[in-house]
């Protein structure tokens, strides 16, 4: 009995040593497990701080975790703590209220990658429609394993969006000063408003842009300028055309063709108002001239008018001269009188010398106006032109009128200078070839 006694008292000493053994690995593999569970439930809190910040969620409000120190004496708190787990224990022996709140905090970082794939592929749409010369690739902008790529993609979706934005802008700015520079003024706020529409739910939401009836305005009034400006073109060209058809008169310098070229119009424009001034220069002479040649031919009608009494004054007289040389050959023949004959190749007209005057000189194309007309001088007609008794010139005539004749001064024959009221004569012995009145 002893012996067996002894026996479990042994037996008893290992146990008791067994069972200290297995109390003290149980108790550190419990303070490993709750240090695994602290940081677990540390980090799932830590994930959902991170998730909600900024983003318009609250759930870390909800899930919280505060690690105890049992050297302190401190229990672990919070919707994940130890304590939180066992009163979240259900009849059916489960945990659904612990597990509802790990799943909100599955499902809420599962919603930041979704979340973020759509952005991702929002940055690629929008890339394609800003027609980004460079390739994105969806998976750049998904990849958080290097940090460089997805850094990479979206730094080329900013530089791009920023260049359209900056060429948009420019544009804008052009077409708006454009349109001040034609007189068809563009609202630049009618190509940066975009219309207000609203989705399925009925919310406001920003359409298109109002652009449309500005800019189809905008390219009419182009469309016109440009048709305007050719027609202008072809206006200056046709009155060059016009205008170069008297090139005796008129002369161009201009290039015609050259104010159809866009690059060279405005030197030929420079060159047509020097044209047209030198134009001017000569319309303003004709003007002058017009004004002295109505003046002349007031004085011409006021001449041919007394020249037209004196002519009738003259026809009377020369008549009773005719009368008075009859009278007096047949005084001669009567008397038994010889009447002298004219040289050879002449007749002796019954009339005197015909005679008029110098009406009027002009020195400087050397011509001369008389008061002969075409009763008694023709083309061609060479007078006599005589001041107290002396030759002075000849003159031929170069245009006859009714009443008046412009001759020419024969510069062979002059003597002296032609003056206005010089004494003009036909005389009465003319080649009988050429005797004026026998036309």
């Amino acid at each position: 009995m002893g012996k067996l006694s002894n026996i479990f008292g042994i037996l008893a000493l290992l146990l008791a040593g067994a069972a200290a053994y297995f109390s003290f690995a149980i108790s550190a593999r419990r303070t490993e497990f709750r240090l695994r569970a602290d940081k677990t439930a540390t980090t799932v809190v830590e994930i959902v701080k991170a998730v909600d910040a900024d983003s318009g969620t609250f759930l870390a409000n909800t899930i919280s975790f505060n690690a105890g120190d049992p050297k302190a004496g401190t229990k672990e708190s919070g919707s994940l703590g130890w304590k939180s787990f066992q009163d979240a224990k259900d009849d059916s022996g489960a945990y659904a209220a612990f597990q509802n709140l790990l799943n909100q905090a599955v499902a809420h970082v599962n919603s930041l990658g979704r979340q973020r794939n759509t952005l991702a592929e929002s940055l690629v749409d929008i890339s394609t429609s800003l027609t980004l010369p460079e390739e994105i690739i969806i998976a750049d902008l998904r990849n958080l394993g290097d940090t460089t790529t997805f850094e990479r993609a979206t730094a080329k979706v900013k530089r791009h969006a920023a260049a359209v934005a900056a060429r948009d802008k420019a544009l804008i700015d052009a077409i708006v000063q454009a349109g001040s520079a034609m007189g068809q003024p563009v609202r630049e706020s009618s190509l940066t408003t975009r219309r207000e529409t609203h989705d399925a739910d009925g919310q406001p939401m920003l359409g298109d842009f109002t652009h449309d009836n500005e800019l189809a305005a905008f390219t009419r009034g182009v469309s016109e300028m440009n048709e305007r400006s050719k027609s202008y073109s072809q206006t200056l060209v046709d009155a060059i055309d016009a205008i170069g058809a008297h090139q005796g008169v008129f002369r161009w310098s201009v290039d015609r063709n050259r104010l159809r070229d866009r690059n060279a119009y405005a030197g030929a424009l420079t060159q047509m108002v020097d044209d047209f001034g030198k134009i001017n220069e000569q319309l303003g002479g004709y003007v002058v001239a017009k004004k002295e040649v109505a003046q002349l031919s007031t004085k011409v009608d006021k001449l041919e008018e007394d020249l037209d009494q004196t002519q009738k004054e003259l026809t009377t007289a020369q008549d009773q001269l005719v009368k008075a040389s009859n009278r007096i050959e047949q005084l001669m023949r009567a008397a038994g009188m010889e009447v002298e004959g004219g040289p050879a190749g002449y007749e002796l007209d019954k009339e005197v010398a015909i005679k008029g005057k110098v009406l009027s000189v002009d020195n400087d194309y050397n011509y001369v106006i008389v008061d002969l007309g075409a009763r008694y001088v023709e083309d061609n007609t060479e007078l006599l032109v005589a001041r107290n008794d002396k030759l002075v010139a000849k003159i031929r005539v170069a245009k006859v009128l009714s009443k008046i004749s412009v001759a020419d001064i024969l510069p062979s024959a002059m003597q002296g200078t032609v003056q206005a009221d010089d004494l003009v004569i036909l005389s009465a012995l003319q080649p009988t070839a050429a005797k004026p009145g026998s036309r």
